[in-house]
């Protein structure tokens, strides 16, 4: 196994629990999302967004990586747990974060409640765009 190939398995194996709290804080999210605009205690909207936040910055540094040393990878096998998992958050993990936002911060305007999302919505955006040509 050469040095990026190792980097990688790194990178993998901390994807594996951040993808379950990513995907954890969308659910939750989500539920949130059930109930009227006036229901929604956005205070814990606002707890739950700082949190993805922080997952989402600990997503950018393992898929930098990746998308770093993919083009060094011998292991296909790697090489293509690598690509599944940019695939993922290319297609679905990102784009239903960004959909969440926008409900979210369209919901919370309702009743007169300012989300301030713009850069989490940048930040996808930036992201999305560097997974761009490694998205299958």
């Amino acid at each position: 196994m050469n040095e990026q190939e190792i980097e990688i398995s790194r990178a993998l194996v901390y994807l594996e629990s951040v993808v379950e709290d990513h995907s954890a804080y969308l659910e939750e999210l989500e539920n949130l999302l059930v109930f009227p605009a006036q229901d929604i205690d956005f205070k814990r909207v606002e707890v739950i967004l700082k949190r993805m936040r922080k997952i989402r910055r600990d997503l950018a540094s393992s898929i930098n990586i990746i998308i770093s040393n993919i083009d060094k990878v011998n292991d296909k096998k790697l090489r293509e747990e690598a690509l599944g998992i940019l695939s993922y958050f290319y297609l679905i993990g990102f784009n239903d974060e960004k959909d969440l936002l926008l409900s979210i911060k369209d919901t919370s305007s309702k009743i007169g409640y300012e989300l301030d999302i713009v850069k989490d919505l940048s930040e996808i955006d930036e992201l999305r765009s560097k997974m761009e040509k490694f998205s299958l």
